[in-house]
């Protein structure tokens, strides 16, 4: 699991760290403070096997069709000339990622096939600047380096390594989950399929009774070659989509954590799409379920009522030293992160300080 982040030079941040995360750690702060950000930041270093994690990334940001011309974006105020550092401490280990513009680079021709040649050295879209992006990636507890270049041509975003061990680290499965994610009817049938297979499908369903507890079941539909899953509610069945955003938000979250043992789960915003009433049905059973399969949730948030609920449904699972909740502050232009204890947390809500 992660235990600490300490993000330099990306997007909002100039430099900040979080030194001590929680197995379920709760981040809160006004509007535009890089709440969003932090979490980017973690899916970054976790996904950067794979050119298309940026595309992602706007994806995150609802700009899933708007295509990428330039890396600048992803510096602090646009600033190509300092280097992005993202260090994550994970299971005891320190992995770091290191991205800085290269513009323009020339790419040795020997050992590159023609065709691979004319794509890396081809121009760059509308010529613009920021387009190829030097990567290190280092676990130092092992020794492990690779270096290489993402690159914006015409014909897309490519990757090209250029050094590497012939064996590729693997980081914990990490999920996304946005504000304004829609769940993949497939990608949530095969979650839920996992579990199904596992004999577990009834914990999902019971989580969801405390929505709506005229759900009876669910189950997986295939029509035409495509697979959803259906709910029955009061007897007849009703594709979940149907059911609304909460419960649809809430089936996505549980199948991320439960189908994904020692993973790692980011949510933005956590709160979005449900009525306060369920907020502390959605923590009792979120906590439960990372805990059951040892996943990690890293989630933010702006509402009092979710800081509230998750702290009373950590206490009552009794695994309050496992939560943590963490206040993203700006004083003069500058980031600071305000850790509470659980007792300072407790009090701050009975007093009704402000802590979102």
């Amino acid at each position: 699991m992660i235990t600490s982040l300490h993000v330099r030079n990306f997007k909002g941040f100039n430099n900040i760290s979080l030194p001590a995360i929680k197995p379920v750690t709760l981040l809160s702060g006004t509007n535009n403070v890089g709440k969003s950000t932090l979490l980017e930041s973690i899916f970054l270093v976790n996904d950067h096997f794979a050119p298309e994690v940026f595309l992602k990334l706007n994806a995150f940001r609802g700009m899933a069709n708007q295509p990428i011309s330039s890396f600048s974006s992803l510096f602090t105020a646009g600033d190509i000339s300092k280097t992005i550092e993202v260090d994550l401490g994970l299971d005891d280990e320190c992995y770091s990622l290191s991205l800085n513009v290269d513009d323009p680079h020339s790419f040795a021709s020997t050992e590159i096939p023609n065709e691979v040649r004319q794509i890396l050295t081809s121009q760059p879209v509308s010529h613009s600047t920021a387009s190829t992006l030097a990567y290190r990636f280092v676990n130092s507890t092992h020794s492990y380096e690779e270096r290489g270049y993402f690159l914006i041509r015409p014909n897309g975003l490519f990757k090209n390594i250029e050094n590497a061990p012939q064996t590729i680290i693997n980081m914990p499965f990490t999920q996304y989950i946005s504000s304004n994610t829609s769940s993949e009817a497939a990608q949530v049938a095969e979650w839920f399929g996992r579990l199904e297979m596992l004999d577990q499908k009834q914990l999902i369903i019971t989580a969801l009774q405390n929505i709506d507890s005229s759900i009876n079941d669910i189950a997986t539909i295939v029509t035409n070659g495509f697979a959803q899953l259906y709910a029955k509610v009061n007897g007849k069945l009703l594709p979940l989509k149907l059911l609304g955003d909460g419960t649809n938000r809430m089936i996505l979250m549980l199948l991320a954590v439960l189908a994904n043992p020692n993973g790692i789960i980011l949510i933005d915003e956590v709160e979005n799409g449900f009525h306060h009433s369920v907020l502390s049905s959605l923590w009792y059973n979120l906590l439960y379920a990372a805990k059951l399969v040892n996943c990690q949730i890293i989630a933010t948030t702006h509402s009092y009522e979710c800081i509230q609920s998750a702290i009373n449904q950590a206490s009552v699972l009794s695994c309050t030293e496992n939560f943590g909740f963490m206040r993203l502050e700006k004083h003069d232009n500058q980031l600071s992160v305000k850790s509470f204890s659980q007792s300072a947390l407790s009090y701050a809500l009975k007093s009704e300080l402000e802590v979102r």
